[in-house]
């Protein structure tokens, strides 16, 4: 058994599988970078961040409720997410919402 190691993964311990998704989900194999969001992106983000729905970030930005909903739903899903407050949670995590002035 030379290489090998057990992780109670043939004794009934699946617990194990999903800790290992979960940290794969939440950044061991995602990178950290800026690139994640486009600025456009990144803007809405940081409007939503300070409560701001989507009518509101759309007047701020000059852009129309459904792009701001499209931008969202990539947010989203580039920061395998399901709400805002998850969303801004992941971001802040990554450095996204600071200010790189």
């Amino acid at each position: 058994r030379t290489g090998t190691f057990n992780l109670g993964l043939a004794h009934g311990n699946p617990g194990i599988l999903t800790l290992i998704a979960h940290l794969h989900r939440r950044g061991i194999a995602r990178p950290r970078t800026e690139a994640l969001l486009t600025a456009r992106e990144t803007e809405v983000l940081k409007l939503s961040a300070k409560g701001y729905n989507h009518g509101e970030v759309a007047r701020l930005l000059d852009l129309s409720p459904n792009t701001v909903a499209s931008y969202t739903r990539k947010i989203y899903e580039k920061l395998e997410v399901r709400s805002r407050t998850e969303a801004v949670f992941e971001a802040s995590r990554l450095g996204l919402l600071q200010d790189r002035d």
